[in-house]
């Protein structure tokens, strides 16, 4: 499942980049590389949506082993 949401993820955000290159005026081509166009859809995307969803899944965990901790405390204060 996790998957499939970081791949659509990134998937819409290269979608979204290359729609954004393709629009941009004649001028913005001229003063880039093509080459670091397409690093930057490709390979910078990736980068950035792996890292994000490795610190979605971090803090998450974090959140649920402090919630687990938190109720075995409660549980045994009152008992």
């Amino acid at each position: 499942m996790r998957h499939k949401i970081a791949g659509e993820s990134t998937a819409t955000l290269k979608s979204t980049m290359f729609k954004g290159y393709l629009a941009a005026a004649y001028p913005f081509h001229l003063g880039r590389n093509s080459a670091d166009l397409i690093s930057n859809t490709n390979f910078c995307v990736e980068m950035v949506c792996n890292h994000a969803m490795e610190a979605a899944v971090a803090a998450v965990s974090e959140m649920l082993t402090a919630t687990a901790i938190t109720v075995v405390l409660l549980v045994t204060a009152q008992g």
